[in-house]
């Protein structure tokens, strides 16, 4: 992690921050900005560096709403060798901070992953000395800017909605009504991902801070209860906690919540229900919330039971959901008594977007836990290969995104979603990054979903960043009910959904050791 304050840098509307430069500032882009190719900055005298025409001030405008205001041209930057200083600073409104001036770099390149968050500070980026001279790099190793709703720039939008979250909740119990639930373990989740991309430590004290506030000394889980499959994700950051720090009350705490599924109530095919009070009935969600715990379980302290359960309650939710082009619908009732479910097959009517979007989550990830001997893996990478052709032929080729009712996009109430599309997209580019797809097949997959998820992000007057056209809801009876709901905007669960989309595609590759 480089940076520090920023110098010499540009708030854009989801842009990036550079420290200093030859031009004084990259700027590739805000949340749906249109940057004029002769806007920008102008500097004089320099050696080895790039000289851009443009006017001073004006307004950039936004196909999402969001403007910069008050660009100004710097009014001359010094003569440098291999560098150069820009005299002037930008402010741009979206965060309200005005740039103390340019930065002079010593024969430096000038990377724009410096990424300015809400607070005003570069975590990541700067000066590099020793570099070309007076070069100024505009788009980071991945990320890059990719049209109107680009970020350009190593962790853009990744790295910023994970400062909003933390900005907006000092206290991560804040995040959803209730402090130990899914929300906010999913939560937990998307933070631990940024942390092991940017390694700041604000990331890991922010997880430390929430399982602390949970675990006591003695091991013992505050707000857990084992009847419902929700509860056990706040369990996955008990356990990084515990691979971290080796402590005792975070093993002790993770091996009562281990415990709670040797009395969870089962179908006759041994699938979880959902919860105690849902009985009978299979949610994709809840797989994903039980079993991601249960495969960092078995990883962390080397339960093979566990990886058993995980492969089982995986395959079982397939053969129950998964339909001939490679999608699950939503749930299935055994009982067949469910007021959603087809009296026949006890199945839910449609593919809902962000339910899909939990089993696409959980497959992208369990084989980082799962023993590459474990005779349970080979079935599993089949399904993701199922799964991930399904979701190419079904992504709205216009948007780059998935509908809220994901093989419907053709049906003109049907609209896009951006949390399932967060999680097909992290899905779809982590495959690839493993070598589990093809990435000559899919790259237009991926950069296609990347720039129609970053184009539903809008900037606030704070800096923040929400996320619209979200939906977090329950099963339904109907396409026109999924169809229906009202859109939300940053639930917790499109929120991380979001950060684990952008990141895959801003950021360096990581591992979960």
């Amino acid at each position: 992690m480089g940076g520090g304050n920023a110098t010499g840098g540009v708030t854009g509307t989801g842009g990036v921050a550079v420290s200093g430069g030859t031009s004084g500032i990259a700027f590739s882009g805000g949340a749906g900005d249109t940057l004029p190719s002769t806007g920008g900055v102008s500097t004089s005298e320099e050696t080895g560096g790039t000289t851009t025409s443009g006017s001073a001030g004006g307004t950039l405008p936004s196909s999402d709403g969001a403007i910069l205001t008050g660009g100004t041209t710097s009014p001359g930057g010094s003569k440098a060798t291999g560098g150069a200083t820009a005299s002037g600073g930008i402010t741009g409104s979206t965060v309200g901070t005005t740039s103390a001036g340019g930065s002079k770099a010593t024969g430096g390149t000038t990377a724009s992953g410096g990424i300015l968050d809400a607070g005003g500070t570069s975590t990541g980026g700067g000066n590099a000395s020793g570099g070309a001279g007076g070069k100024t790099e505009t788009g980071g190793s991945k990320g890059g800017s990719v049209g109107s709703g680009g970020s350009g720039g190593s962790l853009g939008w990744a790295v910023r909605m994970a400062n909003s979250v933390m900005a907006r909740n000092p206290n991560p119990d804040t995040i959803a009504s209730s402090s130990f639930s899914w929300e906010v373990g999913y939560t937990m989740w998307s933070l631990e991902k940024v942390w092991r991309a940017t390694q700041d430590p604000k990331y890991l004290t922010y997880i430390k801070k929430y399982v602390d506030q949970h675990v006591n000394a003695a091991g013992n889980v505050s707000g857990f209860s084992g009847g419902n499959l929700d509860n056990f994700l706040p369990g996955y950051a008990i356990l990084f906690l515990y691979e971290q720090t080796q402590a005792q009350q975070y093993r002790t705490a993770a091996d009562t919540m281990r415990k709670a599924f040797t009395t969870y109530p089962r179908n006759s095919d041994g699938g979880f229900w959902h919860s105690t009070d849902k009985p009978n009935q299979m949610w994709v969600d809840g797989v994903f919330m039980g079993e991601m715990f249960l495969a960092r379980y078995g990883h962390a302290t080397g339960d093979s039971t566990a990886f058993d359960e995980v492969v089982t309650q995986m395959t079982d939710i397939v053969n129950h959901c998964m339909k001939t082009d490679g999608l699950l619908l939503h749930a299935y009732d055994e009982s067949k008594k469910a007021s959603w479910a087809n009296p026949t097959t006890g199945l839910s009517p449609e593919v809902w977007s962000e339910g899909l979007g939990w089993y696409a989550v959980l497959i992208a990830d369990v084989f980082d836990y799962l023993p590459a001997d474990h005779p349970g893996r080979p079935g599993l990478v089949t399904i993701l290969g199922q799964l991930t052709a399904g979701l190419k032929a079904n992504q709205d080729a216009k948007s780059g995104r998935w509908c809220q009712v994901v093989d419907e996009c053709t049906l003109s109430d049907n609209w896009d979603e951006s949390s399932g599309t967060g999680m097909f997209l992290y899905l779809t580019k982590k495959s690839i990054d493993k070598g589990y797809i093809d990435g000559t097949q899919y790259d237009t997959v991926v950069s296609s979903a990347y720039q129609g998820l970053v184009q539903k992000a809008t900037v606030n007057s704070d800096g923040t960043i929400d996320i619209n056209d979200c939906s977090s809801i329950g099963v339904q009876g109907s396409y026109s009910a999924y169809v229906s709901k009202a859109k939300q905007v940053s639930p917790p669960s499109c929120v991380s959904s979001f950060i684990a989309g952008t990141l895959m595609v801003e950021g360096p590759s990581f591992t979960t050791q």
